[in-house]
C-alpha cells in the first residue's frame, strides 16, 4: 500500500488530480486513500498516475500537463512542449495554445504574455494592448494606461 501526500502541482501524487493533499486532518489516516504506483519507463517515475483504488495497469494514466500512453507496456508520459497546454489526466494529446497566448514546458493552460491581454487560461485569444497601455505580466490583466511621461508608441 503507498500512500502519497504533499505538493502535487502535476499530478506526481497519483491521487488523478493536481490538489495538495495532507495539510488538513481529513486527509490522512483511513482518510487517506492507497494508490496504485504505476510502473513506468525509466526517467519518468512521477510522470504516471492512477485515480485512487486501481489494481491494474492498464488503468494509468498520464496527468494534466503530460500525454503519452501510461497504459502501455513501459508506457511512459512527456511533459506538454512549450506553447501548448493539457489540463486532464488520460492520454489526450496536449493542445496548442490559442492565439498570440503563450504556455512553458509541461504547463496545465496558457496565458497571454507582458503587452496583451485576454482569457487564454480559459482557452480565449491573447489581443495585443493598444498604443498608450501595457500589461507586464502572464496573466488576464485589462491594458493599463501608461504613467504620465510615459508612452508605449506601439501596440502589444
Amino acid at each position: 500500500t503507498v500512500k502519497c501526500w504533499g505538493y502535487n502541482d502535476s499530478g506526481r501524487l497519483g491521487r488523478g488530480d493536481t490538489s495538495n493533499w495532507g495539510a488538513n486532518s481529513n486527509e490522512m489516516g483511513d482518510n487517506f486513500p492507497a494508490v496504485l504506483f504505476c510502473g513506468c519507463s525509466v526517467g519518468t517515475p512521477i510522470n504516471v498516475v492512477s485515480a485512487a483504488g486501481i489494481t491494474s495497469m492498464s488503468s494509468c494514466a498520464c496527468p494534466a500537463r503530460f500525454t503519452g500512453d501510461a497504459a502501455a507496456s513501459g508506457g511512459s508520459c512527456v511533459a506538454c512542449t512549450a506553447g501548448t497546454y493539457k489540463s486532464v489526466m488520460g492520454s489526450a494529446v496536449c493542445t496548442s495554445c490559442p492565439s498570440n497566448a503563450v504556455s512553458a514546458e509541461g504547463s496545465i493552460n496558457c496565458g497571454c504574455p507582458a503587452g496583451f491581454t485576454g482569457d487564454a487560461a480559459s482557452g480565449g485569444s491573447c489581443t495585443a494592448c493598444v498604443a498608450g497601455t501595457y500589461t507586464s505580466g502572464m496573466d488576464s490583466a485589462a491594458c493599463s494606461t501608461c504613467p504620465a511621461g510615459k508612452y508605449a508608441a506601439t501596440a502589444g
